[in-house]
């Protein structure tokens, strides 16, 4: 597969809730980078750490969580890709715009960063709290 086809997996996996599929996606090594002061912001390292904070955002967004890739730019090792989400807590959507920057090594994703617009911040940072 190449880059897009790699990346386009790990969504339809995520969407799916194939938590197996997002790891096969993975390197052992990788290196997920969440900005922000939110719960789930930081580097997590290592496939299972990753695998596990996209569990725990699908659990506590009651999985609501939901991620459409909108357009890709692929480059040999790199792609980006402008994403639109959205998910919902308790009766609180929150939503919102990002790209995602990906680094690829022999198909699988060795390291994302990622670059977030929600449309409010205080809903937000509601919708994805670890409480």
């Amino acid at each position: 597969m190449n880059n897009e086809q790699v990346i386009r997996a790990l969504y339809e996996a995520r969407a799916r809730r194939d938590w197996e599929g997002v790891a096969a996606l993975l390197a052992d090594e990788i290196a997920y980078h969440e900005p922000g002061e939110e719960d789930h912001s930081g580097t997590f390292r290592g496939r299972d750490e990753v695998v596990a904070l996209l569990r725990k955002l699908t659990e506590v967004t009651e999985d609501t969580f939901q991620l459409e890739p909108v357009d890709f730019l692929n480059l040999n090792d790199h792609s980006a890709v402008t994403v639109r989400w959205w998910a919902e807590r308790g009766g609180t959507r929150s939503e919102g715009c990002e790209i995602a920057v990906y680094r690829l090594r022999e198909g699988r994703i060795i390291e994302v960063s990622f670059f977030n617009e929600p449309a409010d911040q205080e809903k937000f940072a509601t919708v994805f709290a670890f409480d």
